[in-house]
């Protein structure tokens, strides 16, 4: 039986879930659409936090922070983020 540390399951999961933003900001951008962190709240499920106290769109806040930090995403306006040209070509090669 192969054990699956924790480390690992949650990186497997970030992984996912940072895939999962990508295909929702292309999508957004297909369809001229501003994406922002509730967007990506309400299309992913992630947890919003407004009811708990925490600030609102914390979790997907913070990944589409570490997919800037990565320069997969980029920020053009305040709450709008797009793929950045070199994640587009790696998501539509030949284009």
């Amino acid at each position: 039986m192969n054990h699956i540390s924790p480390k690992e399951k949650a990186r497997q999961g970030m992984h996912l879930m940072k895939e999962a933003i990508l295909d929702i900001l292309l999508e957004g951008m297909d369809a001229n659409e501003r994406i922002g962190p509730q967007k990506v709240t309400e299309r992913t499920g992630l947890p919003s936090g407004d009811s708990s106290g925490q600030h609102q769109d914390w979790v997907a806040f913070g990944f589409l922070q570490a997919l800037i930090d990565e320069n997969r995403v980029w920020k053009p306006t305040r709450g709008h983020y797009e793929l950045t040209d070199q994640e587009i070509a790696k998501r539509r090669p030949g284009r």
